[in-house]
């Protein structure tokens, strides 16, 4: 996926989703690695020193205690401090030791009250501090519900999508003297870091589509389970036709859905 995203000029890749399967509801577990949080760390993990390693920056997504998709522009998670950090943010904190991810994105749900974007405790405490990551934290698209300061104060470095709505802001409050210049300092080094680690020389290896195509089918043909078979596998050679029905036997959807 790296050589296949620096073939295509793709500098990041907004992947991988690392939200725990904690409903068979949500719609975006087709992205999302395991229910297990250490299986699911080890494997995002990976998943980044392989995509990084092509010179093409991963995003690992969406921290944090986002597990489903009713609501989650407003939702709050309230979660005790011992399952937070055993459950919600466990596999985060292997990742980012494992994978050490360029860039990461946040949610856009509160957690126990607190828009994650602003929140002191998972964004500068936790995410900066205590495990030391060092990568762009960069907002889900129109997720700074509240003071986009605040946000920046804690750890957010780019906000995504609301352009003109931020523009000049982080300028003027700087210039007003409400935002610390050491913090803007921050944000530019990190950014500029990035673009240093984005265009060093990559090794020349141009994708093998055919063989990616290969690799996609066998890992989706091994990953499959079978709960119960009541004869009707393997399908008769002999059968004319068979019926797929609903609107994507039409049209299909090959990235999921977040419905």
């Amino acid at each position: 996926m790296g050589r296949e995203s620096r073939a295509g000029d793709v500098e990041i890749l907004i992947r991988p989703g690392a939200n725990l399967r904690r409903s068979p509801l949500c719609g975006r577990n087709f992205e999302h690695f395991s229910e297990d949080p250490v299986l699911t760390g080890e494997l995002a993990g990976a998943f980044i020193c392989g995509v990084q390693s092509e010179h093409v920056a991963a995003s690992l997504k969406h921290y944090a205690a986002n597990n489903h998709e009713y609501e989650r522009m407003t939702a709050n998670a309230v979660i005790s401090e011992r399952a937070l950090r055993e459950v919600y943010l466990r596999f985060f904190e292997i990742t980012v030791e494992k994978g050490g991810p360029w860039t990461m994105m946040t949610a856009y749900n509160q957690v126990n009250g607190d828009w994650v974007n602003s929140s002191e405790h998972l964004m500068k405490e936790i995410l900066r501090e205590e495990w030391g990551c060092e990568g762009i934290v960069i907002s889900n698209a129109l997720a700074v519900h509240k003071n986009k300061m605040e946000a920046h104060r804690c750890g957010m470095d780019m906000e995504t999508a609301d352009v003109k709505i931020h523009n000049h802001f982080l300028l003027e409050a700087v210039n007003a003297g409400e935002f610390p210049v050491s913090r803007l300092d921050e944000i530019v080094r990190r950014i500029l870091q990035l673009q240093l680690f984005l265009h060093e020389e990559a090794p020349e290896s141009p994708p093998d589509l055919d063989a990616g195509h290969i690799l996609a089918r066998r890992a989706e043909e091994n990953s499959m389970v079978l709960l119960k078979n009541d004869g009707v596998l393997p399908l008769d050679p002999e059968v004319g036709s068979i019926a797929v029905i609903g609107s994507f036997a039409k049209l299909p959807d090959y990235m999921g859905g977040s419905g």
